[in-house]
């Protein structure tokens, strides 16, 4: 139950960020005494848009949705409504059709699902985020104001991000600007700005432009400090620790990434803990500190367990293979291996696949089944070389042509080898 001066204070605008989180957990929680009347509510829920955003982060348009269902709006309807709407098959421009109404609570409840199934389903967070944004543009064209403008601002930024995972860059980067002028235009919400930024970043890493990549997500970061949300900067570590790994600077990874475990609120955010800990792991083993990244598996699998997604506990499987070949214990990894290499499979993810098969064949030279690592170092051979990664080609060649004995002789070269090689997919937000 939620003081009731706590939640008077808030209503009003007094609240800090720090204590308006207690009626944040209250509201998605279900508790009653953390809303004032309906009335009084609808009065301020849109008003309110960006002191709300301040005060929720990420989740903003969750806890709205959660609101006004506690306020007695059918919001778990809504919910419900645009999720099915999302499986039909209907062009985007039609799936609006499905839903009962189209208005301000529908786009949010829109962007809401979008970003809720980013990791678990990238094809249906797209089509959500483009209706979305079809809708958030009817709605500016119908009310000209702020308000209107800065909900089309984070429907292209949603829909920015959508089109970047599916791999449409030229679409996200058309996205995101088209969301940059939007915003221009809006209600100066600096959450939505530094969220956009962070997109942006991503986006330019995925250009290959890694320069554009650190200047956009330290403005990010930046916005988040003038915030003073210690949640938010550490978010956004995350991806700037990424970022270093991949230009080459594992160190850099692994302190960011140690100074963004200290900062993120597990409570608000409890898969920015997964991500951290997981790329902690990932980073750790890549400077060769086996050890210092096995110790992290015990919180991580609870972590997956509770909020990975599908991609997740494969990544998992995979990482836990990696540490146990690491730390020469064979049966261990190619247990663990097996399993990933299953799955990893499916993604028709080619480098992936020629990895964790090296990575098997590997294990399977350690237990001395010969026959099975010179078949499983032959296939990887093929799907390396395809994939242009000539030194993991030339280890598995070296591996599927070896006897016994030199299997034996090649093992700690090959566990080298494949430690260089690219690590399980480091999680992303």
């Amino acid at each position: 139950m939620v003081e009731a001066s706590l939640t008077g204070r808030f209503w009003q605008g007094e609240l800090p960020v720090s204590e308006g989180r207690q009626v944040v957990a209250a509201l998605l929680a279900g508790d009653r005494s953390a809303l004032p009347t309906a009335g009084t509510f609808l009065r301020h829920h849109e008003s309110d848009a960006a002191r709300l955003d301040q005060t929720f982060g990420r989740v903003s348009a969750q806890v709205r949705h959660a609101m006004r269902s506690r306020a007695g709006h059918d919001a778990t309807t809504l919910d419900s409504d645009v999720l099915a709407a999302a499986g039909h098959d209907a062009p985007v421009d039609r799936l609006l059709t499905l839903l009962a109404s189209c208005d301000s609570d529908a786009c949010d409840a829109l962007l809401a699902a979008s970003y809720r199934l980013r990791f678990e389903d990238a094809p249906r967070s797209w089509r959500l985020a483009e209706a979305a944004r079809v809708l958030a543009s009817e709605l500016c064209a119908q009310h000209d104001d702020p308000p209107s403008r800065e909900r089309l601002g984070r429907a292209w930024s949603e829909l920015g991000r959508a089109r970047r995972i599916v791999s449409d860059l030229t679409g996200a980067q058309e996205a995101l600007t088209r969301a940059q002028e939007a915003l221009r235009q809006g209600l100066g919400d600096p959450l939505a700005e530094s969220l956009l930024w962070e997109r942006w970043a991503l986006l330019r890493w995925d250009q290959g432009n890694s320069r554009g990549a650190h200047a956009a997500i330290d403005r990010s970061i930046r916005i988040c400090r003038e915030l003073h949300d210690d949640h938010l900067v550490g978010c956004a570590l995350i991806n700037k620790a990424q970022f270093s790994s991949q230009d080459g600077d594992a160190t850099a990874a692994i302190a960011l990434l140690s100074r963004a475990s200290r900062l993120i609120d597990a409570q608000r955010e409890p898969r920015a803990v997964h991500a951290v800990l997981h790329n902690l792991a990932v980073h750790l083993l890549d400077a060769g500190r086996e050890q210092d990244a096995a110790q992290h598996l015990p919180a991580l699998r609870r972590l997956v367990d509770e909020v990975g997604s599908r991609d997740d506990r494969v990544d998992h499987v995979w990482l836990e293979g990696k540490v146990a070949l690491a730390t020469q214990h064979p049966w261990a990894a190619a247990e663990h291996l097996a399993l990933a290499r299953q799955q990893i499979v499916g993604r028709e993810n080619a480098i992936d696949l020629g990895i964790v098969t090296l990575e098997l064949a590997v294990a399977q030279a350690m237990l001395g089944e010969v026959a099975t690592a010179r078949e499983l170092g032959f296939e990887a051979e093929g799907i390396l070389r395809a994939a242009g990664l000539e030194l993991e080609a030339t280890a598995a060649r070296l591996l599927a042509g070896s006897t016994g004995e030199l299997q034996a002789t090649l093992q700690d070269l090959l566990v080298q080898v494949v430690a260089w090689s690219r690590q399980p997919g480091s999680a992303g937000r």
